[in-house]
């Protein structure tokens, strides 16, 4: 199954993409639940009893290694198999990739899910400071559990023990029979076995995340469906606490975790559009509004700009060991290209003079034969010729003739137009110009018997030679009778050239 994890998160969100908000709503919250249960190795009951006051953000301090801070997304989980009374945590942290991020998927469930039911527009931020009114709303409605139940546990589990993950990592990540020291002391976040889930596996053990440097303008980030409320609720129940000099932390916490989610949303949905274009037809993408509009199409290109100008933390530590290296790196790989430009600019110059010396004598025998032809028609035209000589030069006429037409189509397809191709057809070829108005066909009968090339032939040969007058030109036709053409020989050959 771990095989195919990248095939079912495909799946799902192609079946995402409905027709309406209900089965695109109810999609993204089965996407989510796949990725989030994977991520942090839990089972699904864990998602369905769980509130959205669950949830928590906030980054890890940064270290030195670290590129960029990351950020931990906290879910509680009061309820469950194996709690016995304590209280277990889910958390995850944002992929490496924006298609295998559960905080975006997260994000991105929610977002639609409030632009359907808008289940917070019309609070009140006394509403906010009243926890009974908002704490127990639900994160999931309607997930059927019964074939899923331990999904994530198995896929996350799997996935470790691929990336060769240290079994007492896995152990705490998944929190079987915890131990004394992990009941009271151990603080239950294995951070390797996040990264790695997140996509991590470098030996190198460096947190980067370039979309997460792309910040949304505030003018941006209201304008989602979250952020249509979250802000102004959190300013609210902020200053509500400054005036009663505390309380409120869950709602502060809550609507922090929210605010975040909403920045991470406008990254992801942009990320992925760079990294997944195929993926801008959803119908989260042509029915948001604020995914239509000139503001995120202008932040989609700072996103673009940024992932493709992406620079490797691997590579920033070798230039700061090796001053310089970079620099030959990019100088020897433009004069690469530059050197490669130049053989195909050549390639191309040697390609057409090679095409224009080949047409050039084709040309030039093409004339030459078309002498020789006209030479032969005006003997054929002479009455007084014997038999077998008339009909050697009319099978050298028409063999001629077929040399032609072939380099005329060879000159046609090297063009690659072949809208001038003349209409022939054999037996005889368009190509010489008769003086003569209408077709007329010229009888004549050999003065000698016997002509033919087969041995035991005794028979008299009536050859007709007929010109028929097509778009301006003469055609040889074969004889009504046809006779096989008595070869050529050298002799003939000089004969007919002395004539």
């Amino acid at each position: 199954m771990v095989g195919h994890y990248n095939d079912i998160e495909d799946m799902l969100w192609t079946d995402s993409s409905g027709r309406s908000w209900r089965q695109t709503v109810a999609n993204l919250r089965h996407r989510y639940c796949l990725l989030f249960l994977t991520s942090g190795i839990l089972r699904c009951e864990s998602l369905t009893k769980a509130d959205l006051s669950d949830h928590l953000s906030f980054y890890l301090p940064q270290r030195d290694q670290d590129i960029h801070p990351m950020l931990l997304l906290i879910m509680q989980i009061p309820e469950g198999k194996v709690n016995n009374g304590r209280t277990l945590f889910g958390r995850a942290t944002r992929h490496k990739l924006p298609q295998f991020c559960p905080v975006g998927a997260l994000a991105m469930y929610l977002q639609c899910r409030f632009h359907v039911t808008r289940e917070f527009n019309n609070f009140t931020i006394e509403d906010w400071c009243t926890n009974s009114r908002w704490i127990d709303i639900k994160l999931l409605l309607g997930l059927p559990t019964n074939n899923l139940c331990h999904l994530g546990r198995k896929l996350g589990t799997k996935t470790l023990e691929l990336l060769e993950e240290e079994s007492e990592s896995i152990r705490r990540m998944g929190q079987w029979n915890p131990s004394v020291f992990d009941n009271y002391y151990s603080t239950k976040l294995p951070i390797g076995s996040i990264r790695k889930l997140a996509g991590y596996v470098s030996k190198s053990n460096i947190y980067y995340n370039t979309r997460t440097t792309v910040n949304p303008n505030d003018a941006l980030l209201r304008s989602t469906p979250m952020g249509s409320f979250v802000y102004t609720a959190l300013d609210g129940v902020l200053e509500q606490a400054q005036i009663h000099r505390g309380g409120y932390d869950t709602a502060i916490h809550f609507l922090r975790c929210l605010a975040e989610l909403n920045k991470v949303f406008l990254q992801d949905a942009a990320a992925l559009l760079c990294v997944k274009e195929e993926r801008s037809n959803h119908f989260m993408y042509q029915n948001l509004a604020v995914l239509e509009s000139q503001a995120f199409y202008d932040f989609k290109g700072q996103m673009a700009s940024a992932i493709r100008h992406e620079v490797s933390p691997l590579d920033a530590t070798v230039e700061s060991v090796l001053p310089g290296v970079l620099e030959i790196q990019q100088t020897t790989h433009s004069m690469v290209e530059q050197l490669g430009g130049k053989v195909d600019r050549f390639h191309e110059a040697v390609h057409e003079a090679v095409h224009e010396a080949t047409r050039s004598i084709s040309e030039d025998v093409t004339r030459k034969l078309q002498g020789l032809c006209n030479h032969l028609k005006r003997c054929l035209d002479d009455k007084q010729m014997e038999g077998n000589r008339r009909r050697k030069l009319a099978h050298c006429f028409t063999s001629i003739g077929q040399l032609l037409n072939m380099s005329e189509l060879d000159d046609a397809e090297s063009d690659g137009d072949t809208r001038h191709e003349p209409e022939r057809t054999f037996a005889g070829n368009n190509l010489f110009e008769s003086n003569e108005q209408d077709p007329s066909t010229e009888p004549f009968e050999s003065e000698e018997q016997g002509l033919s090339t087969g041995p035991n032939a005794t028979s008299a040969t009536t050859v007709a030679i007929s010109r028929t007058r097509v778009s301006g030109c003469s055609t040889v036709t074969s004889p009504e009778r046809a006779c096989p053409p008595v070869p050529f020989t050298e002799g003939d050959i000089g004969r007919l050239a002395g004539s």
